[in-house]
């Protein structure tokens, strides 16, 4: 009994120890230290970007100045959703001002609903805090009114909330003044609140998650990668081979590198980067398999001395095993062998991440930890990939990179990299006054980015830009009614970020004889006439711009597109299914080559390098994507005209020709109408004028009033029948409700 009792009081008293040593844990707030942080929300407040109310307040200096009214309090709130099931912090710099009662809480709010449940973490000018909640009507504590000496009564407080595993830390100035366990979100809004008639200034807000865990993909954050090597294969600016002659292929397509054995041995092709083996670091890419074999290894290879051949290499089989280990004195020697994983896509894009933290390799396959091994030096600088004998891959991009807190040497380095400069060419009073008036919903933002370190990638507002190998960067961006702030940023290899900031007022334009009152009409318009691997057409440019204009004038907000690849085009149909809800029209105009490969139609787009119809559908753009769109998006009416039939640029390389002539037939779903250049399975000219042939005809009757469109189509195939002899016939396959008209008095 005594002996029972003895390691009951032991049991327990390990309880308590382990209990306590749980919630402390989080007691200093230099547990995280910044580039532990991966910041998912954050605003210094320098402008107004991400459009908080202007209701009560304004920025001034990089602050925004709040004022409640003397009815009330007053809250800012923003929709973010942030992953309970990760660590996070949400932390917000504040100083009262004057105004109200100094016996008040101004508050950081987190987790709530817009307008009903919500939590708060407050302070009183008079020096004291409260956490607490607001839930069916009524107000409870979780931590009550409570004294401390850690809030500044008249100057900043930065107020930081905590989650770690299960508890919730919540600190004042750097000092923890309570911890409780984690209480599930209301919702996904987050702000601060002003208590009635006070004025408060916010320095800043960031939320942002929390990662320590080497095993964990998410300890390193963007921001701990200094970047020695990166290529996102838009083009071919750091010259990978293009393989040898009957041996290997190598080329660029759709912002990927397609690298292929051709014989029964395997190929790499590789880089030489030199990396610093006594820092940590990590080697990041993403590989699909493209065909061949199945079974084989599909290789990112690095430390690879050009010597000897000897190297480290972690692979995968496109029938979901994969192999960790290393080649040397001419045998395989694994680290890992031959492994079944969940973790191994078979059919698409795996992202292998290798990474170096103090004296172990971590290996990743699509962020999830599949292997720890001891860190061994490499045998040399070579950083590349292994297509299999027989078998062709596709790389994403390649990433090299040191990763970790910057030394002191290196923050100078990184002081004195210059960010990128940039240029904004359209809209074209941008450059000359910095704001310009607008009448299209849909705007293209076009410019030019430079940096000699050149440059990863351009956002505008957001959305990732097209960018070519000089920085000639567009993207388009969908306005709202009324003033619009627009943010370009451009980072360059080294991540340098420069931001251009910009504002647009748009002024909707009236409808020109629209249909009903009221009705609303979207186009999305692609011209593709320069092709890389297939010459250049005379006149898809000319068409798509003809048509802008034409469809302008009959009511149409317009997206044009000119030019596309692959990746801009799938953007491009996927922006105009987002918008188009909530429009009554959506139409679809494209000029360019198309053709079909059994039964199935595609539209080509600019960098397509088509070696055999198999690989038409990795390189080209399905038709029905642009119907699935528009029906996704519920439009009464949708009209898709295709001027896309000219002749296979490809089918000589083809190794049958199955794919044949023109586009095949589609039904028209209900409610729509597709219109082709030519009858199913011919060709179209592509015109001697400014304009396709079919385009010219189409434009001359587009605006006639009081036609509807079954009859304007019969005009336009009279027309082309006429001009042709009779060798193209233009053809229409429609299951409208009712008629339509594109103008009509």
């Amino acid at each position: 009994m005594y002996l029972t009792m003895k390691r009951l009081r032991l049991t327990l008293s390990l309880v308590m120890i382990i209990g306590v040593n749980l919630l402390f844990a989080q007691s200093n707030y230099s547990d995280y230290s910044y580039s532990q942080r991966d910041n998912l929300f954050y605003d210094s407040f320098n402008d107004n970007y991400n459009n908080w109310s202007t209701a009560n307040g304004y920025m001034s200096g990089g602050v925004y100045k709040w004022t409640a009214p003397s009815t009330g309090t007053a809250s800012a709130l923003k929709l973010l959703h942030v992953d309970t099931s990760k660590d996070f912090e949400i932390e917000g710099k504040f100083k009262y001002v004057s105004g109200g009662k100094t016996t008040r809480l101004n508050s950081l709010i987190w987790g709530c609903e817009s307008s009903g449940k919500k939590n708060y973490f407050g302070f009183t000018p008079d020096g004291s805090f409260r956490v607490s909640k607001y839930e069916n009507g009524d107000y409870s504590a979780y931590q009550d009114w409570t004294k401390s000496t850690a809030i500044s009564k008249y100057d900043w407080n930065k107020m930081t909330i905590r989650k770690v595993s299960g508890m919730m830390y919540f600190f004042i100035n750097g000092t923890k003044v309570h911890s409780m366990s984690f209480k599930p979100f209301f919702g996904d809004y987050m702000g601060f609140q002003a208590s009635t008639s006070a004025t408060l200034h916010i320095d800043y807000i960031r939320v942002s998650y929390l990662t320590k865990n080497p095993s964990s993909y998410d300890y390193v954050s963007f921001s701990d990668r200094t970047n020695l090597f990166y290529d996102s294969f838009n083009n071919n600016d750091k010259d990978w081979s293009s393989g040898t002659s009957g041996k290997s292929s190598g080329y660029m397509t759709g912002g990927a590198y397609h690298w292929e054995s051709k014989v029964e041995s395997g190929y790499i092709v590789h880089k030489e980067v030199d990396i610093d083996e006594t820092r940590d670091f990590e080697i990041e890419t993403k590989i699909k398999y493209y065909s061949g074999k199945k079974n084989s290894g599909l290789m990112l290879v690095w430390g690879r001395n050009s010597a000897t051949s000897d190297n480290y290499n972690m692979e995968f089989s496109a029938n979901g095993k994969y192999w960790i280990g290393k080649y040397e004195d001419k045998s395989y020697d694994a680290s890992k062998g031959w492994t079944e994983s969940s973790s191994v896509n078979q059919y698409t894009y795996n992202k292998m991440t290798i990474r170096k933290v103090g004296s172990n390799y971590y290996y990743f396959f699509n962020e999830k930890l599949v292997h720890k091994a001891p860190f061994r030096a490499t045998f040399g600088n070579q950083v590349g990939f292994l297509a299999p004998g027989n078998t062709a891959i596709r790389v994403d991009y390649l990433r090299v990179s040191y990763i970790g807190k910057k030394n002191d040497y290196e923050k100078e380095v990184i002081a004195y990299n210059t960010p990128p400069t940039i240029t904004i060419t359209e809209p074209s009073n941008v450059a000359s006054r910095g704001f310009d008036v607008v009448e299209a919903k849909s705007v293209r933002v076009a410019g030019k980015a430079t940096d000699s370190d050149g440059i990863s990638k351009i956002t505008v507002n957001g959305t990732v830009a097209t960018v070519d190998s000089d920085g000639d960067f567009y993207a388009y961006v969908y306005l709202t009614s009324g003033n619009n702030n627009i943010s370009v940023v451009a980072t360059d290899n080294k991540m340098k970020v420069a931001t251009k900031a910009f504002k647009l007022d748009y002024k909707e334009k009236e409808v020109v004889n629209p249909i009903a009152k009221g009705e609303k009409r979207l186009a999305l318009v692609i011209g593709n006439a320069s092709y890389s691997n297939a010459g250049t057409l005379k006149n898809p440019v000319n068409d798509a711009r003809s048509m802008k204009t034409a469809l302008e004038k009959l009511g149409f907000t317009v997206m044009k597109y000119e030019n596309c690849s692959q990746t801009t085009m799938k953007r491009a149909i996927d922006d105009f299914g987002r918008q188009l809800v909530g429009y009554d029209v959506g139409l679809f105009f494209y000029a360019g080559h198309g053709l079909q490969v059994d039964g199935s139609n595609y539209l080509v787009p600019t960098d397509a390098k088509i070696q055999n119809e198999d690989e038409v559908e990795y390189d080209c753009v399905r038709a029905d994507r642009i119907m699935a769109k528009m029906e996704g998006a519920e439009t009464k009416t949708n009209l898709v005209v295709l001027d896309a039939c000219r002749n296979n640029p490809f089918e000589r390389s083809w190794n049958r020709s199955g794919g044949g002539k023109g586009l095949a037939f589609m039904n028209a779903p209900v409610g729509s109408l597709i219109a082709y250049a030519t009858s199913p399975g011919n060709t179209a000219s592509d015109g001697s004028g400014s304009n396709g042939l079919y385009t010219e005809s189409l434009l001359s009757e587009l605006d006639k009033p009081n036609v509807n469109i079954m009859e304007m189509f019969q005009k336009v195939r009279g027309k082309v029948i006429e001009k042709s002899g009779g060798k193209q016939v233009p053809w229409e396959s429609t299951s409208l409700r009712g008629n339509f008209y594109f103008m009509k008095e």
